[in-house]
This record gives C-alpha cells, structure tokens and sequence, in this order.
C-alpha cells in the first residue's frame, strides 16, 4: 500500500538549511541570524514551529525570495527612465509616474495632466505641486 499522505513530501528545513537554500536556489544571502530577525519582526518567510525549532517550507522560502527580488536589469533599465518634467511634450490625457520632491513627503505619483496645465493626483484628483521627473507607465503584468 503506498502513503498518500501530502505532508510526507513537504520538506521542512531549519534555519540554517533555510539559509543555505535560499542562497543555492536563488542567490539570496540571508544568514539563520538574519532569518531569526526577520522573523522576530514579521518580514521575514512564512514559518512553522517543531517544537522549539523553527522550520521553513521550500514553497514559502521560494515566495519570500521572489518577493525580494526585482525585475531582471533589462526591463529595470526601461522602468527607470526619470526625465525632466520640461521634457515631457503634449501630454494629453495619458497617465505618467512624476516625482514631487516638494510634496512633505517627497512622493512618486501615478499622474496626469489635467486643465489649466496642471498635474493631479490620479487617485485623489489633488494637484501635485512642482513636479520634477516623470516617466511612462510601465507595461502590465503579461496574461492580463
């Protein structure tokens, strides 16, 4: 008779295992003591407790590493293309990220350029007060 069980094939690894894997597996240097903290403060992967031990899934190791993680260089080069507001010519009704350092706090802001030449807030519909930068939207997601 073969067991069926699920939970039987889900490895469950200690800190320092959790450690070794996320660097192996992703590239990601996280020390146990570093794990230990992150837990401790909540930002850290998805845990289990084994008694006092502390034990991660692969799946919730994978999850947080790729949570980490950017875009790969190429598509970050064509995300972050700040140019000067001067720059950006008949705008019309598009939606642009623009960067206010005089906002408190400096802010980036999904935008558009509204009457009376004046940059809003696209969710708020506020102004934005003297804009700096500004760049496309990125694409969506691929599948939506």
């Amino acid at each position: 008779m073969t067991d069926k069980n699920p939970l039987k094939k889900i490895r469950r690894l200690r800190r320092i295992e959790a450690s070794a894997y996320l660097k192996e597996k992703w590239g990601v240097t996280c020390t146990s003591t570093t794990l230990a903290k992150l837990a401790s403060a909540g930002n850290g992967p998805v845990f289990q407790r084994d008694g006092r031990f502390v034990v991660y899934m692969e799946r919730e190791l994978d999850n947080w590493a790729k949570s980490r993680l950017c875009a790969p260089e190429s598509q970050n080069k064509k995300l972050n293309k700040w140019k000067p507001i001067e720059k950006l010519k008949n705008p019309g009704i598009n939606y642009y990220l623009i960067y206010s350092p005089s906002m408190s706090p400096s802010k980036i802001l999904i935008a558009y350029k509204g009457k009376h030449k004046m940059w809003y807030d696209a969710m708020s519909e506020a102004k934005i007060k003297d804009p700096t930068h500004w760049q496309p939207l990125p694409d969506p997601p691929e599948g939506i």
